[in-house]
């Protein structure tokens, strides 16, 4: 009796092991996955910040100061990377935009009840 009772408890801590270690395993892919996904989007909105801003030597606008160029562009990544797009201004006007959801230029934007466009432009 002393071995059965051995044998099922030894069983039982090895599959509560299998278990935790199963359980930890997905936890930490839910971690890294939401942070490789901020990371995607941080690099993307900087590559796409400074394409925007850019003003060449030659003398010609940038992107910001010319607005349909601006939509041109940002109509050509939405299609392409099949991403939304928003450029707002530090009021979080919005100034140009590509996206599946309905936005007028002009409007504020106020879909961010935590304000987190509001802390990244500060």
């Amino acid at each position: 009796m002393r071995i059965k009772s051995q044998i099922i408890l030894s069983m039982v801590a090895a599959a509560a092991l299998i278990g935790l270690v199963g359980g930890v395993a997905i936890f930490t892919q839910i971690v890294v996955t939401k942070s490789l996904g901020l990371t995607e989007a941080t690099n993307v909105a900087r590559e796409l910040a400074d394409t925007i801003v850019f003003k060449s030597s030659d003398g010609a606008p940038s992107l910001l100061e010319r607005p349909e160029a601006l939509k041109q562009f940002l109509l050509h990544q939405h299609r392409r990377l099949h991403r939304d797009f928003l450029v707002l201004d530090s009021n979080k006007t919005i100034l140009a935009h590509a996206a599946d959801e309905e936005h007028q230029v002009g409007d504020k934007f106020n879909h961010d009840p935590g304000n987190e466009i509001g802390q990244t432009l500060a």
